[in-house]
């Protein structure tokens, strides 16, 4: 009839059964509803985003962000948003302070904060070298640093000028001189990173991240802070921490990060990264302690099976926290995490 169609799927149909609902959607197109480029000091206040055919909001390069009630829900009797991420910090720098936002109803995660890596391609002198980048352009500072990372090591070089090298497929070269040497240790192909492309600071309060296939926050920053924040019902971790380095290079590394206050209920079902449960610390094509300084303190955790999956994880302080209905409260994985403090 009009109002039904028929899917042939012996795999749906055996985990099914009648009157259960279903979201149905376009699946994973790259679109974005609402989509902000270069813009400093943006604040958003107020807006409501009912549905959306890919990634609900992108911000991308903008400098100095304040969000105000945000709202990402369906209207009506409907399950669903959008396909992808609710809203997408892309290669943004500054503060970014976010408050009272909703997140409902998206297939893939809730708020999305990454850059992208460089990769060091060839050396053009001990001052000068050409990177390259996978995606789209975005500009350079001077006076910003080039990270350079040799395993969990990292050393941070001053950009003293730079240029765009060219265009070529899947993403972009660029020529950076440097006011000091390039490390010794950096060869072609060593990982790098421009932490003009990563917030200075990023604090979300008092929001709430319910039904989403996917991770409630995914946190690819340093300086984060998570506070008074509700995660229910997500099927990736309710905080999703760590960088991503095989097929979309994401980055960089989550550091001094404070997650405080917060409740999980029902989170982390289905591993991401073989991460799972209410706060994960995992980074995809990472081996080891790369995530660090995280403090947890204050929040509730319950019907999970999982409380932390702490494992590319050091200096990780656990206090104060409740588990109820948490079939174990930390998992860390012996030769990979570092330093971690549970009170218990």
């Amino acid at each position: 009839g009009k109002r039904s169609f028929v899917l042939n799927s012996q795999s749906v149909a055996s985990k099914v059964q009648l009157g259960e609902h279903l979201s149905w959607h376009q699946g994973a197109r790259t679109d974005f509803q609402i989509y902000f480029a270069r813009c400093d000091n943006l604040e958003l206040s107020r807006l409501r985003i009912k549905n959306a055919n890919g990634f609900a909001m992108l911000t991308e390069s903008c400098r100095h962000i304040r969000a105000e009630g945000v709202v990402f829900k369906p209207d009506g009797n409907r399950l669903f948003t959008a396909p992808r991420d609710a809203w997408k910090l892309f290669k943004c720098s500054g503060h970014i302070e976010i408050n009272r936002m909703y997140v409902e109803g998206v297939r893939m995660d809730g708020q999305n904060i990454q850059s992208n890596w460089l990769f060091l391609e060839r050396k053009l002198s001990p001052l000068e070298a050409v990177f390259f980048c996978k995606y789209t352009y975005a500009p350079l500072q001077i006076g910003s640093h080039i990270e350079f990372y040799d395993g969990a090591h990292m050393e941070r070089r001053v950009i003293e000028d730079w240029s765009l090298e060219e265009k070529t497929e899947g993403g972009h070269k660029y020529r950076i001189r440097l006011q000091e040497e390039i490390p010794a240790s950096a060869l072609e192909g060593t990982l790098c990173a421009a932490d003009c492309w990563e917030a200075d600071s990023y604090t979300c309060t008092d929001s709430e991240f319910v039904n989403i296939a996917g991770a409630g926050h995914l946190v690819r920053n340093d300086h984060v802070t998570i506070q008074r924040c509700t995660y229910r019902n997500t099927m990736n971790p309710g905080i999703l921490l760590g960088a991503e380095l095989p097929t979309h290079a994401e980055g960089g590394h989550a550091t001094h990060i404070r997650i405080e206050d917060c409740v999980f209920d029902h989170c982390g079902f289905y591993p991401r990264y073989g991460a799972e449960g209410c706060i994960g610390i995992k980074s995809s094509g990472f081996d080891g302690p790369y995530n660090r300084h995280i403090a947890i303190s204050g929040n509730v955790f319950r019907n999970s099976a999982i409380g932390i999956h702490a494992i590319d994880a050091d200096e990780v302080s656990v206090s104060r926290n409740l588990f109820e209905g948490v079939e174990r409260p930390l998992v860390t994985q012996p030769g990979v995490t570092g330093k971690v403090e549970f009170d218990g």
